[in-house]
């Protein structure tokens, strides 16, 4: 069934334009992936989101320099997506004019606090670009949200990053409500922290791209690693 939509002029802070975002009907919410919990910082199976006590979903691949390195939680995970074949890094991999070396750590239902912290204990080698997607799991601590990007950026001694913008779900909350315009704030926070570095990945989606409330499908993951890959070239990275 093909979902309806309300279109809504919105300002978008990568490109300075005012663009047609579309106003998704809610998946129901026993249909959804992950329940909410009533606790921001406790995930729907009872863990902790803050807690630093765990081990990244790691994917790798060989290919030639300069390498890539995907941080994030269960967007960067690919959750909703068919497989971690159409996960948004591989996407990006395989839309870049040669193979490329990259690796993927993600936490699926962790803040960017928690990401940060254990990220900067790993040894990540020889990789030159950093693509950054962080947030989604602690939307209401703005400003840790932009400290941690930071402190994952600094791994990068190229300065060669990407960040990507918090998400919006379909949740009415986040797409017309007081978590929406949070989620606004922190990317605007991000941009001017990391100037001509934010990718608005709400530009390239639509609302049959989502899987649930808060994932994408196989369809949004292609678009958010279209968007990283044309950037990547574009730079001449």
């Amino acid at each position: 069934m093909k979902r309806t939509f309300v279109a809504l002029a919105f300002f978008s802070f990568t490109s300075g334009h005012v663009f047609a975002q579309e106003i998704c009907p809610q998946f129901p919410e026993p249909l959804a992936v992950k329940k909410p919990s009533t606790d921001p910082m406790v995930a729907s199976n009872g863990q902790s989101r803050t807690s630093t006590d765990f081990n990244f979903f790691t994917m790798q691949g060989v290919g030639n320099e300069p390498g890539i390195i995907f941080v994030g939680d269960s967007l960067t995970q690919g959750d909703g997506a068919t497989s971690k074949e159409t996960s948004y890094p591989k996407r990006a991999i395989e839309a870049l004019d040669k193979p490329r070396k990259f690796v993927v750590y993600a936490a699926g239902g962790k803040t960017s606090t928690a990401i940060a912290d254990v990220f900067s204990k790993e040894t990540v080698g020889a990789y030159d670009i950093g693509v950054i997607w962080v947030g989604r799991n602690n939307v209401s601590q703005r400003e840790k949200i932009v400290e941690d990007v930071k402190q994952i950026s600094q791994k990068f001694e190229s300065k060669k990053v990407l960040v990507l913008g918090v998400l919006k779900g379909l949740r009415m909350s986040e797409q017309k409500g007081k978590i929406g315009q949070d989620i606004d704030q922190i990317n605007n926070d991000l941009r001017s922290a990391f100037p001509n570095a934010v990718l608005d990945v709400r530009t390239v989606l639509a609302c049959d791209d989502y899987r649930d409330n808060i994932h994408l499908n196989d369809r949004g993951y292609a678009k958010v690693g279209a968007l990283v890959q044309s950037e990547i070239t574009s730079r001449g990275w």
